[in-house]
């Protein structure tokens, strides 16, 4: 489990925001790409990879489902446990309140 803490640690940005710019550049999707297939302003997206604004829930969503679709995860795991995993993980409050030590207690549990 410790092992698991600390990769996820290193290779996973923190917060949703950091989040979504990861995932997108793994994908190869632009801003703009995501931003036409969501419907929404480019300018948006840019804004909540920067933590300007908030993460929406529909942009949040839509990417976590191309991760989970494009890697082929469900034969591992269910969409839903993949998004709860990650976000507590990425908890933004649990960044400066304990981290991954919270997020192995959950996962324990």
């Amino acid at each position: 489990m410790e092992l698991e803490g600390i990769l996820l640690n290193m290779f996973l940005p923190r917060t949703k925001g950091a989040c979504i710019a990861h995932f997108r550049n793994m994908l190869c999707l632009t801003q703009s790409d995501i931003s036409v297939e969501i419907g929404i302003n480019r300018s948006s997206i840019s804004k909540m990879e920067n933590g300007d604004i908030n993460v929406s829930e529909n942009v949040w969503s839509h990417i976590l489902r191309l991760v989970y679709d494009g890697f082929d995860l469900e034969k591992r795991v269910q969409f839903k446990q993949f998004r709860s995993t990650l976000e507590i993980f990425i908890d933004e409050e649990n960044v400066t309140n304990g981290g991954v030590e919270e997020w192995k207690e959950r996962k324990l549990s």
